[in-house]
């Protein structure tokens, strides 16, 4: 939520957030469509669950504008990270953040 209250007062304008965390395979369309409405008003953060743990991660991350890949430290090895990073698509990532 911090960055997007960030997003908000840089642009001016409403940033949403979407929490992808739980989605599921056969809820991705109906999810898909509400993001897309949601950029009328305003770009759109979506918080997806780690490629690991969630089948659709790595098909919405390619399929967003760009991608920051957050870390939790302590939590992801360096090596799962990479994984991401080649799978997902470098040029897709425009930096990445680091959580304790």
């Amino acid at each position: 939520m911090a960055l997007a209250r960030t997003g908000m007062t840089h642009l001016g304008a409403q940033v949403h957030v979407a929490d992808a965390t739980t989605l599921t395979m056969a809820a991705t369309a109906q999810f898909s469509a509400q993001v897309r409405a949601s950029t009328q008003s305003g770009p759109v953060l979506i918080a997806l669950a780690s490629r690991a743990d969630s089948p659709v991660t790595t098909a919405i991350a390619q399929g967003a504008d760009c991608a920051i890949l957050c870390v939790k430290l302590g939590q992801m090895k360096m090596s799962e990270a990479k994984r991401t990073v080649a799978e997902i698509g470098a040029t897709q990532f425009i930096g990445s953040l680091a959580v304790r």
